[in-house]
Formats: C-alpha cells, sequence, structure tokens
C-alpha cells in the first residue's frame, strides 16, 4: 500500500510502545529507520552524522503531569514541543531541500488539560502552520498527530493507529495533506 523503499526516516522520541509502533510501520513500508531520543538529540544539538539525508522525521514528545500555576512546566513544555523540534527542523530541512521531497510528522501524546500542555500545543500548532506555508512548495509536508491516552482506546491500540497515521502522513499519498492535526484516541 504505502511505499517508502529508499526514504531515509528519523524516529525521535522515548522508547516506548508509540516510537516503536512508528518506527515499525515505516520500516514494514520499506524506509530506512534511525532512531534516536529526544534528550540524546538535545545533547548532540544538531542531525547527527549517521543521519545525513533523512528525509522522513517523527518526533513523539510527551506531555509532563503539571498542575495549573506550574510555571516551569510551562517551560518544560515549550521546550519539548517547540523549541526542540525548531532545532531539529533547522538540521533536517536542508536534506529535505535538496531532496525535493521530506515528510515532518510532530505526535504529541499525553494529557493536555493543563496550562502548560494547552500552551506548549497551541504554540507547536502555530510552528506546524507556519513550517507548513514555507515548506509546502519544496515538497515538504508537516503534519501532526495528536494522542490522546485513555478512554476506549488501549494503549496498544492508540500506538498501533498511531503508527498507521505516521505512515499515512509519511507516504507519497499524503503529498497533498499539509498543516494538518489529526486526533486520534479517546
Amino acid at each position: 500500500m504505502y511505499r517508502l523503499k529508499g526514504r531515509n526516516a528519523l524516529v525521535l522520541g522515548a522508547v516506548g510502545e508509540l516510537t516503536q509502533q512508528a518506527e515499525a510501520a515505516l520500516a514494514a513500508a520499506g524506509a530506512t529507520v534511525s532512531r534516536s531520543t529526544l534528550e540524546g538529540y538535545q545533547a548532540v544539538g544538531s542531525t547527527p552524522a549517521e543521519f545525513p539525508n533523512i528525509v522522513v522525521l517523527v518526533t513523539v514528545a510527551s506531555d509532563s503531569p503539571a498542575s495549573n500555576g506550574d510555571w516551569e512546566a510551562v517551560d518544560r513544555q515549550q521546550r519539548t514541543l517547540v523549541a526542540l523540534p525548531t532545532a531539529i527542523l533547522s538540521n533536517v530541512v536542508p536534506a529535505m531541500r535538496r531532496a525535493g521531497w521530506g515528510r515532518i510528522i510532530f505526535v504529541a501524546d499525553g494529557d493536555p488539560s493543563s496550562m502548560a500542555a494547552i500552551t506548549a500545543r497551541t504554540a507547536q500548532a502555530a510552528l506546524l502552520q507556519a513550517e507548513a506555508r514555507q515548506l509546502a512548495a519544496a515538497g515538504i509536508t508537516v503534519n501532526q498527530i495528536i494522542a490522546r491516552s485513555g478512554g476506549v482506546t488501549s494503549e496498544s491500540e492508540l500506538a498501533e493507529a498511531i503508527g498507521a497515521a505516521a505512515l499515512y502522513f509519511a507516504s507519497e499519498e499524503s503529498s497533498f495533506v499539509t498543516g494538518q492535526s489529526l486526533q486520534i484516541g479517546g
């Protein structure tokens, strides 16, 4: 169905079922998938040498639990969902531009009910829209998957659905879809 043979993908995120499902879905479609943690990427500060030709980028970030009025949590969420993805984009977009093709997929997971999460997700949505408009002419799409844990969906079903959505957004078949947010889960 979706083919990614010959495409290099980088999945950034904490070790967990969501990142594993995204990685597995991309690999099953033929992509060469590399994996790193957001923390590891943050420590390096640039695209590691072993990832020079990334054309599919998936970042998976979770909202940290926070109470309203917790300004440190707001800062932490802004770094995780906005500042770090911005830095990552500055390192992978040049390779996507050279290839004339690219897919950027943000995955946000966790409880979006705290002030910190709402603020950071709103800022990430603005980043998504700005990047989608700027990069569309270069053949690069930018989309977001919002995973809502809990509800009627089990964690494994949610992870599988996230992997499938990431594969769709990474595929040639979604070349006309950019600047979109897809919510999955209960």
